[in-house]
């Protein structure tokens, strides 16, 4: 879909085609309902070139190994509800030479054998839930993959957060199965305990900020700052 407008909020939409649904060109897409459903390794909705979508619910599957959603080149999308499922591959991909604006509010995520979010564009995660066998991935240099964690609760097989290069200091929140490794965390966040009684069963980890104690070192002429526990 090139421009224009689409709005789904009920029914079956099921292809074996590249993708399920395109959306560039500075197009306008919203979910509300409805399923939508690739076959045969293929993408459910791609999304690039300036649209700007929302997603609030439904459902979006990719059977086999490709993405439910997959966004390039500058667009710009917001999912606060619905389901998104990859049966072999990653539950959302973000990758763009020119910055996304992904922002991930709420919804549920599963990549079972593979990694919920993929991002070598941008995307933010603020809430949400994310079943998979790693959280985050996120790759190439940090002025290409802009990532960042302030929520969400992240049910993980493996390592919390799995990245191939130097992308790091990204994580400021969320609930965790699997402790955040440290070079994810943002300076001066931590992993404690989860207080939630009601759901620190599944995830023990919570991402919070500790307190910062100054050291005095080299003779006293540099300090050097660690973060602790609160």
């Amino acid at each position: 879909m090139s421009g224009g407008s689409l709005e789904i909020n009920d029914g079956l939409i099921e292809s074996n085609s590249t993708r399920v649904i395109h959306v560039y060109n500075g197009g306008t897409f919203n979910m509300t309902g409805g399923t939508i459903k690739a076959n045969e390794n293929k993408i459910g909705v791609l999304f690039h070139d300036d649209s700007v979508s929302t997603i609030s619910g439904g459902t979006i599957i990719s059977n086999g190994s490709s993405y439910p959603i997959y966004t390039n080149q500058g667009c710009n999308l917001t999912i606060t509800g619905g389901t998104f499922t990859s049966t072999d591959s990653y539950a959302i991909g973000s990758d763009s030479d020119r910055p996304n604006n992904v922002v991930i509010k709420g919804g549920t995520f599963n990549a079972p054998n593979s990694t919920c979010i993929k991002n070598s564009g941008s995307v933010t995660i603020e809430g949400g839930t994310f079943n998979g066998k790693y959280g985050v991935y996120s790759f190439y240099d940090s002025t290409k993959a802009n990532a960042s964690v302030t929520g969400g609760q992240f049910n993980v097989t493996s390592d919390a957060i799995y990245s191939a290069s130097n992308v790091y200091n990204f994580v400021q929140g969320g609930i965790w199965s699997k402790p955040v490794q440290d070079n994810y965390l943002s300076v001066g966040y931590i992993n404690d305990t989860n207080p939630d009684t009601e759901t620190v069963a599944s995830y023990p980890y919570k991402v919070v900020r500790g307190a910062s104690v100054l050291f005095e070192t080299n003779g006293g002429s540099a300090v050097t700052p660690i973060t602790v526990k609160k």
